[in-house]
C-alpha cells in the first residue's frame, strides 16, 4: 500500500485488508451464487461472474436495507430454520407458523402461505407486465440475482437501461415485506393492507427518484433520463389500475381476505 500515513483513511484502510486477507469462503455461500449465476444464466440469458453479483447488490439503484438482505441472503446469514436446531428450547422457531414446513428463505420468499406474500408478487408482475416486462417463472435465484439481471427478448419487446432498472427496484424491493416485519404473526395485517403499503412503497421511491434528479451537491443524484426511462410506463394511471385491481379482489381471483393469526 503506497498512500502516505496523513492520507488513510478509514475506507482505505479497510478496503486494503479485505485485499490482502485470506478469508475462506462458506460452503453455503458458494452454493447459492452457483445457485444464483446458473438460474440468471438459463432465465434470462445473461451470463456473468461471481464478481459482477457481489458488485450488482452494491448498486445505489437498491436501497440499504435491500442491499443487506440481498447480501445475508447469498450467505444465509438470517437465523431462521436449522438455525435454531443447534438451540436450546428455541427448535419450534426453525418451523413456520403457519404452514409447519422448515423455514429457508426461498420458502419464505416464494412458497409460504402467509398473508401478503402472493399478493405483493402478484402486484409487482402485473406492474411489470404494464411496463412490457414479462417475467419468467420466479425461482429463487432469479429473486437474488434481480440486481445482475440484464432482460432481453422474449423478457421484453425492445431491451433498454431503464427497463431494467425498473424491473431491479421492483424485484429487490419487494423482499422489503420480509426486512420490515411481516413474518412476525402478530404484526400481519390483511392481504389488502399489506398490498397498499407496498404500493405505497413503490410510490415513494418513484417521488424519492424525480426529487433526486433536482438536488444539488448530493452524491446520490440520479440523472433525469435514467429516472425517466424507469417511471415511463408506471405512471399514476398504472398505480391507480393496480389499485383498483388490489381493492376489488381482480388480483387474486376473490374478494380481499382478512389477516389471520393476532392483529
Amino acid at each position: 500500500m503506497d498512500s502516505r500515513l496523513s492520507a488513510l483513511t478509514q475506507r482505505l484502510a479497510y478496503a486494503h485488508i479485505m485485499r490482502v486477507k485470506d478469508t475462506p469462503t462458506r460452503p453455503t455461500t458458494e452454493r447459492n451464487v452457483s445457485r444464483i449465476l446458473s438460474t440468471i444464466d438459463e432465465d434470462v440469458h445473461c451470463a456473468a461472474s461471481e464478481g459482477q453479483l457481489w458488485k450488482s447488490i452494491r448498486s445505489t439503484d437498491i436501497s440499504r436495507k435491500a442491499r443487506v438482505f440481498l447480501w445475508k441472503s447469498i450467505h444465509d446469514a438470517y437465523g431462521i430454520g436449522g438455525y435454531w436446531d443447534h438451540i436450546n428450547g428455541y427448535a419450534q422457531r426453525a418451523t413456520c407458523s403457519v404452514c409447519g414446513c422448515q423455514e429457508t428463505m426461498e420458502y419464505i420468499l416464494l412458497v409460504c402461505d402467509a398473508p401478503g406474500r402472493e399478493i405483493i408478487w402478484q402486484l409487482a408482475t402485473s406492474l411489470l407486465r404494464r411496463a412490457g416486462i414479462t417475467l419468467p417463472p420466479l425461482r429463487y435465484g432469479l429473486v437474488l440475482g434481480a440486481a445482475m439481471a440484464r432482460l432481453d427478448e422474449p423478457h421484453v419487446p425492445k431491451p433498454s437501461a431503464g427497463l431494467n432498472r425498473l424491473f431491479r427496484i421492483i424485484m429487490t424491493l419487494r423482499c422489503e415485506r420480509v426486512i420490515q416485519m411481516e413474518n412476525d404473526p402478530t404484526r400481519w395485517r390483511s392481504t389488502t393492507a399489506v398490498g397498499r403499503a407496498w404500493l405505497a412503497c413503490l410510490t415513494k421511491r418513484m417521488s424519492v427518484d424525480w426529487t433526486l434528479t433536482r438536488a444539488r451537491d448530493c452524491p446520490r443524484t440520479v440523472n433525469l433520463e435514467a429516472v425517466s426511462a424507469t417511471w415511463e410506463t408506471c405512471g399514476v394511471d398504472a398505480f391507480a389500475a393496480l389499485r383498483h385491481e388490489l381493492e376489488t379482489g381482480v388480483l387474486v381471483g376473490m374478494r380481499p381476505t382478512a389477516a389471520r393469526g393476532v392483529g
